[in-house]
């Protein structure tokens, strides 16, 4: 699974920085070269994940990482997908050799401790790209999206590169992946999805039929070790303006594709999530999914998620996430998350989320923590006799204010990371962090530097 980031994380609808306004800011942009073989920086440290019915569990331990090369303004921790012992984690406004060409970073783990083990860039980077805007990993297969690419001469058209793990545990670029309608700003990337041999790519700006903005998303599969696209989707009831495609996902033959701005029974901005299935090659849009008790500008299907029959999703200005089931090909809704601290200080809580099997995490990015505004934070809910129920609240034992974790999360085997994109490094202001956390201290390992805190104090440190 993966997650992708916003060039603005201060809005629910945020400007792409293709955008003529964003383009505005491009000359401010850092301009130092560095090279692929930079050194990393990891810190570890040990907290306790609090939330009321949590404070007395298990403490799990901290591990923050950042980019040891990195600058101010990297933005590290923005995109990041986690599957079993690899996390890759983005910096999509990371100068390479170009300002803001992006780069993304991979961590296994060993004996209970991440190490950076690569750093990615795009073959044919290029100012602007935002390599790492979005990121999907399925095994040996990762997809990172660069939606400012230019395609046939187009401003943020965008591309999608993907690269593939050797026996030796390298990572190298295989192909790089364009629609086949490529248009100046359709941000084609600008969310990815990976199951198997089939990857789903958003292009929300994209225009559809005359109409502005509309969003697409498109299917590519592969065969004889190339991948194809093989079709684009769009929604049946679309209109201008919807941005259809904003967040995908894909598992076997079930899709979830995002349409946050679509207005629903005449509410502006409610969202819809659009549900397609793949029958003999053929995908096909099956339902329309709204959430009950839907509102204006909820952002429903901001965020979404796949794991077997059960599926979230987003609507972060309501401040909750959707748990549905799919039965007899149908998705129901089944329950209604929100964070502990609900409804005083959760902001934007569903506009990042995974899933997978009997765990769930929950970004909110804006949540205040000990007064420290937009510090955010990530909940932690696992199933238990059919519901779902908070365990643990996330927040950074070291956090500021405005650092934004939770902007990205990630579940994978019970180890849980959230990305702070605009955390300081140093004297690197936004440079950005990203923190994995699990149960017990094997996270620990030689070589590294940690302390042990008294998990109580913490619990009520955090809240």
């Amino acid at each position: 699974m993966g997650m992708w980031c916003p060039a603005f994380a201060g809005s629910l609808l945020p400007t792409p920085m293709g955008s003529p306004v964003a383009d505005q800011a491009a000359p401010s942009m850092r301009t130092a070269a560095r090279t692929l073989s930079a050194a990393f920086n990891t810190v570890l440290a040990l907290t306790a994940l609090s939330a009321p019915a949590a404070e007395a569990a298990e403490a799990w331990a901290e591990q923050k990482v950042s980019a040891a090369d990195g600058s101010p303004g990297d933005n590290f921790g923005c995109s990041l997908a986690i599957s079993g012992d690899t996390a890759v984690i983005g910096a999509y406004v990371a100068t390479v050799d170009h300002p803001a060409q992006g780069a993304v970073y991979v961590y296994t783990r060993a004996d209970g401790a991440w190490t950076p083990t690569q750093k990615l860039v795009a073959a044919d980077g290029a100012e602007l790209d935002q390599f790492g805007e979005a990121i999907a990993l399925d095994g040996d297969t990762l997809l990172i999206s660069a939606n400012g690419a230019h395609v046939g001469g187009g401003r943020f058209a965008g591309a999608v590169y993907v690269f593939t793990r050797g026996g030796d545990g390298v990572w190298s670029e295989t192909q790089k992946l364009t629609a086949g309608d490529a248009a100046e700003y359709d941000n084609f990337g600008w969310s990815v999805a990976l199951s198997g041999t089939t990857a789903l790519i958003g292009a929300p700006y994209a225009d559809v039929a005359g109409r502005s903005d509309q969003g697409a998303a498109y299917v590519f599969s592969l065969a004889g070790g190339n991948w194809s696209e093989v079709a684009k989707l769009a929604a049946t009831d679309g209109a201008a303006d919807e941005h259809f495609g904003r967040a995908v996902a894909i598992e076997g033959q079930a899709a979830l594709i995002g349409a946050a701005d679509a207005t629903v029974d005449g509410n502006a901005a409610q969202g819809a999530t659009y549900a397609f299935d793949e029958s003999g090659g053929v995908w096909h849009e099956s339902q329309k999914l709204a959430g009950s008790g839907g509102a204006a500008f909820d952002g429903y299907g901001q965020a979404v998620a796949i794991s077997g029959d059960a599926a979230l999703i987003g609507a972060p200005l309501k401040e909750v996430a959707y748990v549905l089931v799919r039965a007899d090909g149908l998705w129901q809704e089944r329950q209604l998350l929100a964070g502990s601290d609900a409804p005083d200080n959760t902001r934007y809580f569903g506009y990042a989320l995974d899933l997978e099997g009997a765990q769930a995490i929950v970004g909110a990015f804006d949540v205040d923590v000990d007064g420290r505004q937009y510090q955010g934070a990530a909940y932690v809910f696992d199933l238990d006799g059919g519901a779902w129920a908070e365990t643990r609240r996330l927040v950074a034992s070291d956090g500021a204010a405005h650092e934004n974790f939770g902007l990205a999360v990630g579940i994978s085997s019970g180890v849980a990371l959230a990305g702070a994109y605009h955390a300081g490094v140093g004297a690197h202001a936004e440079q950005g962090a990203a923190y994995f956390y699990a149960a017990g201290d094997a996270i620990f390992a030689d070589g590294f530097d940690g302390s042990l805190r008294d998990a109580r104090s913490l619990a009520q440190r955090a809240r």
